[in-house]
């Protein structure tokens, strides 16, 4: 395969979404502490991992997974590029809880 088809293939799945990087447990918790202008997302999950979506004003959405032993979902659903279906961590300052509404639920972080 020539050099220009390799990088125009390369391109192709960085634009589309496609690249995920795999992130622990740490990483997850500094997404989801960012309470700025914009949402992670769960947006299901396959095999071993949970795919994640982090998407921020002016910023271009990244694609993460974690492994499944990482955070316990209750209520899995297969993976989907259909962005209505995707759960956003929310914050809950009246219950003092933060998470994905309806599958993982914690305390609020100081």
């Amino acid at each position: 395969m020539n050099p220009m088809r390799c990088l125009q293939i390369f391109l192709l799945l960085g634009l589309t979404g496609c690249v995920t990087r795999q992130i622990d447990r740490s990483h997850f918790d500094a997404l989801t502490s960012r309470h700025g202008l914009g949402h992670v997302y769960h947006t299901g999950s396959k095999g071993e991992f949970h795919y994640l979506a982090a998407k921020y004003l002016w910023e271009p959405t990244k694609f993460y997974c974690m492994p499944v032993l990482a955070i316990n979902l209750t209520n899995t659903f297969p993976k989907t590029c259909e962005r209505e279906r995707w759960i956003p961590w929310q914050v809950n300052l009246a219950a003092g809880t933060e998470g994905f509404p309806g599958e993982y639920i914690q305390e609020l972080r100081k």
